[in-house]
């Protein structure tokens, strides 16, 4: 008696770990012909990037680029101030001045990048056409709408 519920149990354990196996075989073909189609198309990520003219992309990424580099010795003095931040937080006895301090200066870092954000965001808007500008527009309410939904989905 005892060995034939070893026997169901022991065929009951296989059949259930191919069954999984077998998904998960599935999931990843099916993440790979995904993967494949992107590799064809690049538009999928960047919609508005079918809207450009060559010249406009190359000028897009020089700023973009500038940008980026004006943007990555603020974006480094924040996290070293993140971290001592969070070693004052820690502290046994903290001292509130130094952490008021310390949010103050993450606050002035913080207002300098979104500085460089909007100017590189004006620099290219005003390298795009009216109609640019309204394609644009579309794109990105789509785009809102979409992760709207997405947010949904997942809290439900």
């Amino acid at each position: 008696m005892k060995s034939k519920i070893t026997a169901w149990v022991f065929m009951f354990a296989v059949l259930l770990s191919l069954t999984t196996m077998a998904q998960g075989q599935k999931q990843r073909f099916e993440r790979q012909q995904k993967l494949e189609q992107y590799a064809d198309n690049d538009h999928h990520r960047f919609p508005a990037a079918k809207l450009l003219t060559e010249d406009q992309k190359e000028v897009i990424k020089s700023i973009r680029m500038e940008s980026m580099k004006e943007a990555k010795t603020f974006r480094d003095q924040l996290r070293e101030l993140k971290a001592h931040h969070q070693t004052l937080m820690t502290a046994e006895t903290p001292d509130m001045k130094a952490i008021y301090k310390s949010l103050d200066q993450q606050g002035e870092l913080r207002t300098e990048l979104s500085k460089i954000r909007a100017k590189s965001r004006i620099e290219i808007q005003s390298l795009l056409t009216e109609d640019q500008k309204l394609e644009m527009q579309s794109l990105k309410e789509k785009h809102r709408h979409l992760m709207r939904d997405r947010r949904m989905k997942d809290k439900s």
